[in-house]
């Protein structure tokens, strides 16, 4: 008869952790092969173990934070809260374990996103799919319609019209999941990178989607290398934030607002474009994948962050 059990992890656990992480990074790379999981293992303060009859079955180490005020990322996660680092479990039974040592906490663990069955195991427990982590190999992307759209570089006179499009797109999503919110911290910092993508500094850049002299739409965002967790690392171009009017979405404009990105992008030698966007957001859900974005990393948490 099992015995399932969660205990504080010791140092003579080591070994067996290590094999298990090891045999996890095989099974992920073959469900998605753009993963770069290193397998490698590093102890961690306050890791637990799940045992069953003295075998490990599962390793986690919870990691709690908590975000300033003054802090831009806490316009798009729950202020306080746990992140779980490096999970590694055979068993739904000691994930389930796992999930009720949480108790009233806020959860968040960034999983491959195409390890369904962890997905469907994470679901149960709690933890719902709230960001999406997408990838999109470099090449051009074709504008399809709206041809009267002409996709260009940000100028500084563009500034009202891309801060009135991130304030609309804040508040809808907001609308939709509870852990983005609209904050004065988060709107400085994409002033702030607006004003070093007009200038053209740091790798930053802002382009912008005109039709008949209107500022109809925007994507702002930054070469930058990337290395983090499972994700492949190198160089990239992320789109931090892109947003087309209300009155103006659905007649192909989002998509030639991208691919003009993407053209205006290519003299960077970078592996891909990445980007964030919300899987209950039931435009952005569909549109990204259309798109050629990929989702390769989900973020799961629990409760709804209010």
């Amino acid at each position: 008869m099992s015995d399932f059990r969660v205990r504080a992890y010791r140092s003579a656990d080591r070994e067996a952790v290590s094999e298990l992480l090891l045999a996890q990074r095989d099974r992920l790379v073959a469900a998605d092969p753009r993963l770069s999981p290193t397998g490698e293992f590093a102890e961690g303060d306050g890791a637990l173990v799940v045992e069953d009859d003295g075998i490990i079955k599962g390793y986690v180490c919870p990691v709690p934070y908590e975000l300033g005020p003054d802090d831009p990322l806490a316009a798009f996660r729950p202020a306080k809260g746990t992140r779980w680092e490096q999970l590694v479990t055979t068993e739904p039974r000691a994930l389930s374990l796992l999930g009720e040592t949480a108790g009233s906490e806020t959860i968040s663990l960034t999983w491959p996103s195409a390890d369904r069955e962890t997905a469907d195991h994470l679901v149960e427990i709690g933890l719902k799919p709230s960001s999406e982590y997408a990838l999109r190999p470099a090449g051009p992307l074709a504008a399809g319609q709206a041809s009267d759209v002409t996709v260009r570089p940000a100028r500084k006179e563009d500034f009202p019209a891309v801060l009135e499009l991130y304030r609309s797109l804040m508040n809808f999503e907001h609308e939709i999941s509870a852990h983005i919110r609209p904050t004065p911290a988060a709107e400085r910092a994409t002033c702030a990178s607006f004003d070093l993508a007009v200038a053209a500094r740091e790798d930053n850049f802002c382009v912008v989607a005109e039709r008949e002299g209107s500022v109809i739409g925007f994507v702002q965002g930054k070469i930058a290398d990337v290395s983090f967790g499972m994700f492949p690392p190198g160089r990239y171009a992320y789109l931090d934030l892109v947003a087309v009017r209300q009155g103006s979405r659905g007649a192909g404009i989002g998509r030639r607002l991208v691919a003009g990105t993407l053209d205006a992008l290519a003299r960077h030698e970078v592996l891909g474009q990445t980007l964030w966007f919300n899987p209950n957001n039931p435009l952005s859900s569909k549109f990204w994948p259309a798109m050629g974005f990929r989702p390769i990393l989900t973020v799961f948490r629990s409760g709804t962050g209010r």
